[in-house]
């Protein structure tokens, strides 16, 4: 759908604002129910990012292209597909929560707490993506958000 650069830019700070919000509060409550090991390889890399800032300089880069591809294709490509075969506003429901699921299973790596807060976020992507019809907020909120968690975690561990 049509918009305007500032609308878009606004759209992308409250979206950033409620995933965050929804990451920290799922997070919390759900890590207590699906406790996990650590993850090493996320620990290392950040211990490596933090020990590197110009490799964590690129990796903020290689963020951007996969919030690109993650909200393109598991929003608006599936979504349009899916809409196309089943026009009906419950069955674009039911393509958001089977969208949602795929991106939550896509984090498994993470552990099952991150399968069920990205699965949180892409239902909200995807609610957003219904109503307003644009792909460019939730491209912006992706990265902005992976970027600030990145940022933080590498800047936060220890020597």
């Amino acid at each position: 759908k049509p918009g305007k650069w500032t609308s878009d830019l606004l759209a992308a700070g409250i979206l950033s604002v409620v995933t965050l919000g929804a990451n920290i509060v799922s997070t919390g409550l759900l890590s207590e129910l699906l406790p996990a090991p650590p993850n090493t390889g996320v620990i290392n890399l950040f211990g490596w990012l933090h020990q590197n800032p110009g490799m964590l300089a690129l990796f903020l880069g290689v963020l951007l292209w996969i919030g690109v591809a993650q909200e393109e294709l598991t929003r608006v490509f599936l979504l349009n597909r899916l809409w196309k075969v089943w026009p009906s506003p419950a069955i674009k429901m039911g393509a958001v929560l089977f969208a949602a699921s795929l991106f939550g299973v896509s984090h498994a790596w993470q552990g099952p707490t991150r399968i069920v807060c990205a699965g949180i976020y892409g239902l909200i992507m995807g609610i957003y993506y219904v109503r307003f019809g644009r792909v460019a907020p939730m491209i912006i909120s992706h990265y902005s958000t992976n970027a600030l968690q990145v940022v933080v975690f590498a800047l936060r561990m220890p020597q």
